[in-house]
């Protein structure tokens, strides 16, 4: 970890200006200096220049642990850095407070060897976990791939080792463990609170209503008096917006699923106003004074099927959202399988695709069982929430919380940055760099991730596109591993890439670099 820091404009004096007359006759100016002022503004200058913030590893600590540093807890060390958590138990730190951002960068490949670290030591006496020193390797050295990164060196005094998510048999999502942790106490006893209200009600439907800010974190088509944030394109409808005369039974619930199609046969010639205009959409008065209430929709991933029907509505039920994924959010969980852990199965039809009324009316099951069990009904992690939740609700960086960004290849914005506040996908390290470079002014916490190393070592399978058939696994070992100096391409233009991050960092910014492997 790197800290800059800053250094402190030297305050001014007050002077005093006494016109006078010089021995030769020449008329000068007194100067009369407020020493106090200036002695006490010397002293805060002194402790600004010596006071700043400071890491050590807590060799004492890490070795009563009975493995190496976890994921887990750079996560947590970083929770500590920028959003209030507690302090780590492995490293300390000095003045954290000072710390104004925090940058996370992973780097997949970037293994011992390449930084030309010591092996760990076997002895029965010695603990593997303890930080290792870091040498400088002269540049001259070409069969040194430390000698291609020389900044890691350059910067960083130690590594410490790290493991892996996971367990003997296969490893978990490095990204899953970063970005999601366990609740605060405080948070806990909240949801706890929460889950006694809502069991009280379970058999209320209502409560299952999406609400605005999962609406818009899940980019839903919102009506303009819910808020200001989807511009209706030309031939879209919205909802009426309901009324507080309305009817106070609980209003209908409609299912919804839309199954694209590219034969124009299949599309309804009747216009869609028409259709609204009548049930299921009408909030027309009925009984003179009384107000049907506007009806409730239902469907997985509705967000899908609105846009495709071109409407804004006020009361959603997303069952992608009301159930959990068993590998915790932002995943969401399929209605197939869904509906399977519930003991029936559909779109079991092959390639003739899915039948729409089939999936609408697993989706009325599955409210209906929800309706039964309570809200507690196949959630998996309730005690986990994603790092930025927690972000949000730090006080130490004023009323709005934490900004964070993360800048990553593929989709950030619909996986790990979903709750971010800006998430920036990228194909290639250059885009990355110029993302991070980009966000770091305005933001708090940046996460970012360098992908070459890995794709050069083979540590990433590609993905196969749509219609394409999967691609071949990658071989669990690598035949002929490459050397160092077969890297140099590669960890050429990393180098610079790190050095550039490094130098735009403002003061009292804290840098994390690491692996979420098993390596430093």
């Amino acid at each position: 970890m790197a800290v800059t820091d800053e250094q402190s404009t030297t305050k001014k004096a007050k002077t005093a200006a006494n016109p006078s007359t010089d021995p030769d006759g020449s008329t000068g100016e007194w100067t009369k200096v407020e020493k106090r002022k200036k002695k006490k503004a010397g002293r805060v200058e002194a402790k600004v220049q010596t006071t700043h913030p400071r890491f050590m590893y807590s060799n004492t600590e890490i070795v009563k642990r009975s493995n190496a540093i976890a994921i887990d807890d750079v996560r947590d060390l970083v929770l500590h850095l920028i959003a209030d958590a507690p302090p780590p138990n492995w490293l300390r730190i000095d003045n954290s407070n000072m710390i104004q951002k925090v940058v996370a960068l992973l780097v997949p490949g970037l293994t011992p060897d390449l930084l030309s670290l010591p092996p760990l030591p076997t002895a029965a006496t010695s603990n593997p976990n303890l930080p290792l020193s870091i040498p400088l390797i002269s540049p001259a050295d070409p069969a040194s791939g430390a000698a291609s990164i020389p900044f890691i060196a350059s910067t960083f005094s130690h590594a410490c080792p790290t493991r892996a998510p996971g367990d003997q048999t296969r490893m978990h999502s490095v990204l899953s463990s970063f970005f999601t942790g366990p609740v605060s106490g405080e948070e806990k006893k909240r949801r706890i609170v929460q889950r006694v209200q809502s069991e009280i009600n379970k058999s209320d439907p209502m409560q299952y209503l999406l609400t605005l800010e999962q609406m818009i974190e899940n980019d839903y088509p919102i009506p303009s008096y819910m808020a200001d944030v989807f511009e209706k394109p030309q031939g879209w409808v919205e909802t009426p917006e309901p009324g507080a005369r309305e009817h106070k039974a609980n209003p209908r619930i409609y299912a919804i699923d839309c199954e694209m199609v590219c034969n124009p046969r299949y599309f309804s010639k009747r216009p869609f106003t028409d259709i609204y205009h009548t049930n299921p959409f009408s909030t027309s008065k009925s009984n003179g004074d009384t107000v049907a209430p506007t009806p409730v929709l239902i469907g997985h991933s509705l967000k899908s099927d609105l846009k495709a029907l071109k409407i804004c509505h006020p009361r959603c039920i997303d069952t992608a959202l009301l159930y959990h994924h068993p590998r915790g959010r932002p995943l969401k969980p399929g209605l197939a399988w869904l509906i399977k852990k519930c003991g029936r199965e559909i779109q079991a039809r092959g390639e003739g695709g899915h039948d729409p009324e089939e999936d609408a009316r697993a989706c009325v099951d599955l409210l209906k069982k929800k309706l039964e069990n309570g809200p507690g009904f196949r959630e998996f992690k309730i005690g986990y929430e994603a790092i930025f939740e927690r972000m949000s609700r730090s006080t130490g960086r004023g009323s709005g919380g934490v900004k964070s960004a993360v800048v990553d290849h593929g989709s950030p914005a619909v996986m790990h940055g979903a709750k971010a506040t800006t998430a920036i996908g990228c194909k290639t390290d250059e885009e990355f760099l110029e993302g991070v470079l980009n966000v770091l002014p305005s933001h708090h916490f940046v996460f970012g991730r360098f992908m070459s190393l890995a794709h050069s070592l083979g540590c990433v399978t590609p993905k196969a596109s749509a219609g394409q058939p999967h691609p071949t696994p990658l071989p669990t070992a690598i035949p002929e591993s490459p050397t160092p100096h077969d890297l140099v391409p590669i960890l050429s233009p990393l180098n610079p890439h790190l050095a550039a991050v490094h130098a735009a960092l403002p003061p009292r910014t804290a840098l994390v670099i690491f692996t979420g492997q098993n390596g430093p």
